[in-house]
C-alpha cells in the first residue's frame, strides 16, 4: 500500500546512540549504513504508483522526501573524513605510540640533545665573553650609614660622574673611540640586595654593589673585556681614595718672606705652628696609637710642634723685639703707635664700665644674696641647700672680665712702648744676619714637622684607603661559567619540538595507509 510505504518514514523513531552520531559526527558502522541505504530504497520503491490514488499525491510530501534524501546522501559523504580526524586525533593521542616513537627516536633524539647543548654552550659563551662584571664593595667604617669616608652622602651615581668617565678614558687610552656618554651607557652599578621599602623608618643600606661592563663592538680587537673592566675598578679606587682620604694640603709652607717684615713673619709662624698642631691632635685622637716602622707616631710629633712654639718661635719674637730688628723700622713704629691708640680705648672702656658694675654690686643688699637657696641633690645623691645664680652673680663675673680686659690692654701698651723704643734705636748688621737664622731654623724645623706627618699619614692610611673599595670576581662553578644549565634547557626545548614532528609525522603515515586500505 502507499501508505505502508510512507509509515515507515514519519514513524520511525531515532534512537539516543543514532542521535549522539548525528551531532557529534561520530563514524557509523557498516552495518548501520547499510540499512539507511536500504531505508531509502524502500521509501523510494514505496513512492511508486500503485494505483490512481496516488497521481493525487500533493507536492508537500515530495519536496519533504527530497530534503530528507539530501541530508542523508551530504551526511554520508561527510562522515569518513570526519571520522578520519577523529581517528588521528586517536592515534596521535595513544600512549602506545608516544612510547614506541620514543624508542624509534631515542638515539637520534640523544645525539640531537648532545648537539644543541654543545652549540648553545659555545653561542652563550661567546656572547657572555663580550661583558664582565665584579662585586664593588665598601670598606670603611661609614659606609654602614650610607656615607663617604668624609661624612658626605654616598650615591652610587657618582662614579658615573664626568671626572670619573674623562679618568677612565684617560686610563684606557680610548679618548678618540668613546664619548662620556657612550662610556656611561656601558658601566652598569647596582646594589648587590635590593629591598623593598614599606615604611619611611624601613630602610636599606648597601655596602656592596654589581660592576657590569658591556664592550662596545667598536672596541672588538682593541681591549677585551677583562682589560677594560680591571681598569675602570683602578681608576675608581684611585680617584675614590684621592677624594675621600685626608689631605694636609693646608700645611704647606710659604717660604717667601720678601714681603713680610720680621715681626710679619713671627706671626705667620704662629699661625702655621697652630694649624699644625690643630691637625694633628685630630689625627691623635683617631689614631694615636699607630706606631710606624720607624717608630714614628702622632703624639711624637705634636710634641716637636710644642717646643718650637714655646721655646724656639717665642726666642726669635723676643730677640727681635729687644734688639729692635726690622726691615722697616719707620713703619713698624707707627703700626705700633696706632695699635696703642685702640688699646687705650679699649682699656679705658673696660675700666669705666667695671667700676660702674662694682658700685652697683657695693649699693646691692647683701642679705638677699645668702638667702636665694634651692633644695637639691648632689652626684652620691645626697640632698643638701645650694645656692642659685641671680642678677648679682652675672654683674660680678662681668666686672671681673672687664677689670682683666682692661689689665691685658694695659700690658700690650707698655710692651708695645718697650718696642717702639728698641725700634728707635739703630739696628747692627749681626743682629739682622742672627734674625734671619733664626727665621730660616724655624722654616726648617716647621717644614720638617709637616714633612714627618705626611709620611706618617701615608704609611697610616696605607693600611686603610687601598681597601676603601674592594673588588672581587663573582665565583662561578664550570656550569655557571659556560652556562651549561641553560643550555641543556634549551636543547631539551628543540628535542621536544622534534619528538613532537616525529610523533605528528608517523600518524599522519598511518592514518594515510588506513585510507588508502579503506
Amino acid at each position: 500500500m502507499r501508505s505502508a510505504g510512507r509509515k515507515p518514514k514519519h514513524e520511525r523513531k531515532v534512537g539516543p546512540e543514532e542521535r549522539q552520531g548525528r551531532g557529534s559526527g561520530s563514524a557509523r558502522p557498516p552495518e548501520q549504513e547499510s540499512a539507511a541505504w536500504a531505508e531509502l530504497n524502500i521509501v523510494e520503491e514505496g513512492d511508486e504508483p500503485e494505483e490512481d490514488s496516488e497521481a493525487e499525491e500533493t507536492e508537500a510530501p515530495r519536496e519533504k522526501r527530497g530534503r530528507f534524501r539530501r541530508h542523508w546522501k551530504h551526511r554520508l559523504k561527510r562522515r569518513p573524513a570526519f571520522s578520519s580526524v577523529h581517528d588521528f586525533l586517536n592515534s596521535l593521542l595513544s600512549f602506545r605510540l608516544l612510547f614506541e616513537v620514543f624508542v624509534q627516536k631515542v638515539r637520534w633524539l640523544f645525539a640531537v640533545g648532545v648537539v644543541c647543548t654543545l652549540g648553545f654552550m659555545f653561542v652563550l659563551t661567546t656572547v657572555k665573553s663580550f661583558g664582565a662584571s665584579t662585586t664593588m664593595s665598601l670598606n670603611y667604617e661609614e659606609s654602614v650609614t650610607g656615607k663617604t669616608p668624609n661624612g658626605a652622602r654616598f650615591s652610587e651615581s657618582e662614579f658615573l660622574t664626568q671626572e670619573y668617565l674623562e679618568a677612565i678614558l684617560q686610563a684606557t687610552g680610548l679618548q678618540d673611540d668613546l664619548t662620556t656618554a657612550d662610556l656611561a651607557d656601558c658601566i652598569s652599578i647596582s646594589p648587590t640586595t635590593s629591598r623593598i621599602v614599606t615604611k619611611e623608618d624601613d630602610y636599606y643600606i648597601s655596602s656592596s654593589y654589581y660592576l657590569s661592563v658591556k664592550l662596545p663592538w667598536t672596541l672588538w680587537g682593541k681591549i677585551t673585556v677583562q682589560d677594560f673592566l680591571d681598569e675602570i675598578c683602578r681608576v675608581y679606587l684611585k680617584r675614590f681614595t684621592a677624594d675621600y682620604r685626608v689631605n694636609a694640603t693646608s700645611l704647606d709652607i710659604d717660604d717667601d718672606y720678601s714681603d713680610m717684615d720680621y715681626e710679619e713673619i713671627g706671626s705667620y709662624f704662629s699661625m702655621m705652628i697652630d694649624r699644625v698642631n690643630n691637625y694633628l691632635t685630630v689625627r691623635n685622637d683617631q689614631d694615636g696609637s699607630y706606631l710606624s716602622a720607624s717608630g714614628q707616631s702622632y703624639s711624637a710629633i705634636k710634641k716637636q710642634v710644642q717646643n718650637l712654639q714655646g721655646y724656639t718661635l717665642r726666642e726669635y719674637q723676643s730677640y727681635i723685639w729687644e734688639k729692635g730688628v726690622a726691615k722697616n723700622n719707620f713703619r713698624c713704629i707707627d703700626d705700633l703707635n696706632e695699635l696703642n691708640r685702640t688699646l687705650r680705648w679699649d682699656e679705658m672702656s673696660d675700666s669705666q664700665k667695671s667700676a660702674i658694675y662694682m658700685t652697683i654690686l657695693d649699693n646691692y643688699n647683701n642679705k638677699m644674696v645668702s638667702s636665694v637657696l634651692i633644695p637639691t641633690y648632689d652626684n652620691d645623691g645626697a640632698f643638701y641647700m645650694s645656692r642659685t645664680k641671680i642678677g648679682i652673680d652675672d654683674l660680678a663675673l662681668q666686672a671681673n672680665e672687664l677689670l682683666s680686659s682692661a689689665v691685658e690692654a694695659q700690658k700690650s701698651i707698655a710692651t708695645n712702648n718697650s718696642k717702639v723704643t728698641a725700634l728707635e734705636q739703630s739696628t747692627e748688621s749681626h743682629e739682622v744676619q742672627m734674625a734671619q737664622a733664626m727665621v730660616d731654623n724655624i722654616t726648617r724645623q716647621l717644614a720638617d714637622i709637616v714633612s714627618a706627618t705626611r709620611e706618617l699619614d701615608a704609611d697610616c692610611y696605607a693600611q686603610r684607603i687601598h681597601s676603601y673599595l674592594m673588588f672581587s670576581e663573582p665565583q662561578r662553578s664550570f656550569m655557571q661559567r659556560y652556562n651549561v644549565k641553560r643550555s641543556v634547557m634549551l636543547a631539551a626545548l628543540v628535542c621536544a619540538v622534534c619528538y613532537l614532528g616525529a610523533v605528528v609525522q608517523v600518524c599522519v603515515r598511518r592514518q594515510r595507509q588506513r585510507m588508502e586500505n579503506e
